[in-house]
């Protein structure tokens, strides 16, 4: 008789979530206790941001002019050069456990323990863990271990971790988008899941102005819906982006209005667009951030005069002459612009490195530039390699139909080609000095759209995880690169890296 063995019951997934965030918020909890720090930089404004509307002051500059007698005489006045929604975040923090300089990594450290989390429960959607109908157990067990190792390659990422003494608004900027995406795909219910995404992505809109990009690709999930005819399908995708945008809007409305009653003139969201527009390209640009203040382009304007909003529309006029003019020149910063963003990984020692030289040697400074530089490119290769088929045991096999070997033969054929192209678009690259993985970052938002035979499953949520790379590339592009702007999709690379080696559908 053989003895009756009771076994562990599985961890359920809200369990294994937990995991994931506390493993993120316990290696992000380490670097305030080594490294808390002075805000520097940007991270200054947002600090400062934050303080004046913690206290009731309103999100607000201050203003120096020369009083009566010599003396100086500070005024405040309602700003919005930097979107409000880290400030805003930030605010709750101080409001809630006061003005300790502890407070902003802390918010930081849960927003990296919610990203992670979020990263899983996406992962779980996007690489087949909820498989249903006639997929095995094999391969819905297989999504469960993908999903993990997404949700802890957000949770251990370097350059993510080092982030939490940066006052910098990516990791903010990707929970918010990586949520309205999850929202938009896991609530059943289609109208909640509607306004549900579209609040999220209006909230992340705050933090970052480029997320409303996102909105028509959270309209996927009735794109690809198989039960309806192909009219009706974009039919209603139509429906959902209009609506999703809508209520995104909506979300955003009560800060322009703010932005109407208290400046100049009405502004979206905030007042740096023609600001960036002017940098990726005036006739010096170089696809890089450049101080424009005192080193306005030859033959350009001052752009000082009004207030912010009338500054920012006259850079914006600018720009788009500048782009009119010379329109060729600009396109051909587009390589510029995706090196600046994608081909390195510095930013989080640098912010480091300034805000506490007495922690990063000059030879601790390079190692740690590396070693993240070295895991990011590593992240892309993968997500990029991720986009093709295996072959061996595909589910889709067709019996012996001649048909069926003859889509097979295709799809070897088209995931081999594919292969070999980006073995090659990567080897290029490769350069001790300089290396280069831009090409093969782009190669990772693109080729998921593509109707390829042999291409491993794809669903709604998988390629709202690849819209969001997609749309950080596009607005970088358009107007300048920096590599801390690459973060915001470090975890939409991590999700697509977690899928690597998928069986072809």
């Amino acid at each position: 008789m053989i003895p009756h063995v009771q076994t562990e019951p599985r961890k359920s997934a809200w369990s294994v979530t937990a995991d994931v965030a506390t493993v993120a918020f316990v290696a992000r909890l380490a670097v305030i206790v080594y490294a808390l720090a002075e805000p520097v930089w940007d991270g200054h404004y947002y600090d400062l941001g934050a303080r004046r509307l913690a206290a009731g002051l309103g999100y607000s500059e201050e203003l120096r002019f020369a009083g009566p007698g010599g003396g100086e005489q500070v005024v405040w006045q309602a700003w919005a050069h930097y979107p409000v929604g880290y400030s805003g975040f930030l605010a709750l923090f101080f409001r809630i456990f006061g003005n300790s300089i502890l407070v902003p990594p802390l918010a930081n450290a849960l927003t990296g323990a919610a990203l992670a989390a979020v990263s899983h429960r996406l992962a779980r959607h996007a690489l087949g863990a909820l498989s249903g109908g006639g997929e095995d157990a094999a391969a819905r067990r297989s999504g469960e271990i993908r999903a993990l190792i997404a949700g802890l390659l957000v949770a251990l990422h370097p350059g993510l971790v080092l982030y939490t003494g940066a006052l910098m608004t990516e990791p903010l900027a990707a929970l918010g988008m990586l949520s309205a995406v999850l929202w938009s795909v896991a609530d059943r219910n289609r109208v909640r899941a509607v306004i549900g995404a579209g609040v999220l992505l209006g909230l992340a809109t705050l933090v970052r102005p480029n997320a409303i990009l996102l909105a028509p690709f959270l309209a996927l999930r009735e794109l690809l819906d198989r039960d309806l005819a192909w009219p009706k399908r974009v039919g209603f995708a139509a429906l959902r982006a209009a609506f999703v945008g809508i209520f995104a809007l909506a979300t955003v409305a009560p800060w322009t209005y703010r932005n109407c009653k208290q400046m100049d003139a009405c502004a979206f969201v905030s007042t740096n667009a023609g600001w960036n527009l002017v940098i990726g390209s005036a006739p010096g640009a170089t696809g890089k951030f450049e101080f424009l203040v005192g080193h306005t382009p030859a033959g350009g304007p001052e752009c000082d005069e009004g207030g912010q909003v009338a500054q920012d529309r006259c850079w914006w006029r600018y720009g788009v002459q500048l782009i009119r003019h010379d329109f060729k020149r600009w396109v051909g910063l587009v390589p510029a612009k995706l090196h600046y963003t994608l081909d390195n990984e510095w930013f989080p020692i640098n912010y480091l490195r300034e805000a506490r030289p007495d922690l990063v040697s000059a030879r601790a400074h390079i190692a740690w530039g590396r070693l993240l530089t070295g895991t990011h490119h590593a992240y892309v290769a993968f997500a990029a390699l991720a986009c093709i088929g295996w072959p061996l045991g595909a589910r889709g096999k067709r019996g012996g139909a001649p048909s069926g070997a003859r889509l097979a033969r295709l799809g070897w054929i088209a995931q081999a080609a594919l292969l070999l192209a980006t073995l090659a678009i990567g080897l290029h690259g490769i350069d001790p000095h300089f290396p280069i993985i831009w090409p093969v970052g782009v190669l990772a938002c693109l080729v998921p759209w593509l109707p390829l035979p042999g291409a491993p499953p794809r669903n709604a949520a998988l390629l709202g995880v690849v819209a969001l790379a997609l749309t950080t590339l596009v607005t970088h592009a358009v107007f300048f690169g920096e590599d801390r702007y690459h973060l915001v999709a470090t975890p939409a690379f991590a999700i697509l890296a977690a899928g690597l080696f998928r069986r072809s559908a």
